[in-house]
This record gives C-alpha cells, structure tokens and sequence, in this order.
C-alpha cells in the first residue's frame, strides 16, 4: 500500500474513531488494543499463506587431515663421554653435547656433532599417512556433493514448478488479500492510538462562556466537591444521570467508594475545568481534581441535561 493510500485511510479512520468514542463510549486505546490482535491475525494468515522457501543447495564438506603428533628434530646431537681436549670423563649433560668439558670450552670453544634423528623418519611416514588419508576423504566427500548437487537440481525444478501451479497461485491471491487488509487495519491502529492522544488533548470547541457551559462547570465543581466529602445524597441522589441511578443499587460499589471518601480524603476541588463538546444535551468535559490524598486529570468526561440540570453520565 503506497504511503498516500495511507494518510488517505488515516483521514477516513479518524471520524469513526471519534464517533465511537463520543457516542458509543468505547475508549479508544480499547479500539486500538484490538485492532492490534487484529493486525496480529492477519499477519499470521500472511505467513500461512507464504510460498515454499527455495531448497538449500548443499554444501561441500572439507576432510579434516588427522591429527599428527608434532614435528621432531630433524637432527640430533652425538653425545660425547670424554673431553676430546684432554681426555676426561664428562658427566653434565652440557658437556656431553659439546664434547668438551666445562674448563676446555673456555679455550677451544665446543665441538659439536649431529646426525640425522631416526624420530624424524617415524613421523614423515606417520604425515605421509595421513595425508593419503585425508586425499581419499576429500575424494569421497566430493563424490557425495555431487551426488547432492544433482539431487538439488531436481527440488529447485521442482520448486519453481510448484511456484507456477494454480495452488501457488491461489496462495498468492490470499497473501495480496490478507497484506491489504494488514495494512488498513495497521493504519487504523495508529487513528486510534492518535484518537486516544487527541481525545486525551482534545481543544475545546464549545463556548466556554455560554450559559450552558457555566452551569455545566459549576455542576461539575459542585460533583467533585461532594464526591470528595463523601455526600453521597448530593452527589449520587442529586447528581447522576437517570442511566446512572438505574444502573447503580442502593448498595452499589460506586455508593460504598463515596462514602468512604469522606473518611479517606475529607474535601477536593475541581480546576481547570473546560468544556469539550456540548450539544443537545450531551457534554463532554476535562478538568483537574485534587484532595488531601490524591490528585489527577479527568479527560472527556460525559454530562447529560436531565431534570433541570447538568448530571454526571460516566456510569
């Protein structure tokens, strides 16, 4: 979907996204909770729906040369047991190799001998060994991948003829359809978590000095005031809504949370009040509450006009 295609959608979501909101009263984070698991479903059917992957092509394995004890010396030393200067017996080991004891040394230098070290020819032949070896390894190994090679030839034949079948094809059709509907459902997520933030911030498009809009925010401090104090005569009886009173029993958790309100925070206020929409008898407004223990924002609170005045609606 091209990005024009969705800013177009983004305009189309945002009216609905408000009218549910302010009408039906659906939150619109929960809209976007579930256009969320919705985006998640249709990405699953994407995968679902996804063509084979192409057969891998083998790879050629590389025979390993066996393990050889280290190289030894090629040549060794001819120990000597006698000095070849002046004839005595030598007993350090220094002076064997040398041929030459330790006090002649200082005058006439050593006297090396060496020849070839017979270790030396074991392990050329033990190289030799494996080396051949790991020569016959590779030459197998490379029979092998060609054997997987022209194997391989055949699934990747048979892999493009599958690509080009009607059942490809319908696959195809269902990915196309499932991607379109993952893109307007993904750009309808983002109306409603826009939605959300907007209602949230929402500016007001009501006259905040009409006669109207005064006696909704004075009924409106006058609910919080009682709501806090714990009056729940004034602001239960007196202050909600007709759908509110049914919907609520005598012994409702919303009566039990207002009486206790007078024990737990004694008085509170609203401030800040501003009227968002108000319309035949419907309102919506924001403001700041605050008492000895708790403070915060109410935002898009809905009113009705019943019996002569403003009453609470968000029941």
């Amino acid at each position: 979907m091209r990005w024009w295609t969705r800013v177009l959608l983004f305009h189309v979501f945002i009216a609905p996204v408000f009218a549910l909101h302010m009408w039906a009263h659906v939150p619109a984070g929960v809209m976007a909770v579930a256009l969320a698991i919705t985006w998640l479903s249709l990405r699953s059917l994407v995968t679902k729906h996804a063509d084979p992957n192409a057969p891998l092509a083998p790879v050629r394995q590389v025979a390993e040369l066996p393990s050889v004890r280290p190289e030894p010396a090629r040549r060794i030393h001819v120990l000597g047991y006698t000095c070849e200067i002046c004839g005595r017996s030598l007993t350090n080991a220094e002076s064997q190799r040398a041929r030459v004891g330790s006090e002649c040394i200082k005058s006439h230098g050593p006297r090396y001998r060496f020849t070839a070290n017979p270790d030396h020819d074991r392990w050329a032949e033990e190289d030799a060994r494996a080396r051949v070896y790991q020569v016959v390894k590779q030459a197998e190994l490379n029979q092998l991948h060609e054997r997987a090679m022209d194997a391989h030839a055949l699934e990747v034949e048979n892999w493009a003829a599958e690509l080009t079948s009607p059942e490809a094809a319908e696959r195809a059709r269902l990915r196309r359809k499932a991607k379109f509907w993952r893109s307007v459902v993904g750009v309808a997520f983002w109306t409603a978590l826009a939605g959300q933030f907007a209602i949230g911030h929402a500016l007001p498009t009501a006259d905040q000095n009409s006669p109207d809009a005064v006696a909704l925010k004075s009924a409106v401090s006058e609910y919080t005031v009682a709501y806090f104090k714990g009056d729940e005569k004034q602001a239960v009886d007196a202050m909600w809504s007709r759908a509110c009173l049914a919907e609520s029993g005598p012994s409702s958790a919303a009566r039990s949370l207002i009486n206790m309100n007078g024990a737990t925070h004694g008085s509170g206020y609203a401030s800040d009040i501003t009227v968002i929409r108000l319309d035949a008898g419907e309102a919506r407004v924001s403001y700041k509450y605050s008492s000895g223990q708790k403070s915060g924002t109410v935002a898009s609170q809905p009113w009705v006009f019943e019996f002569g005045g403003w009453k609470f609606d968000d029941c």
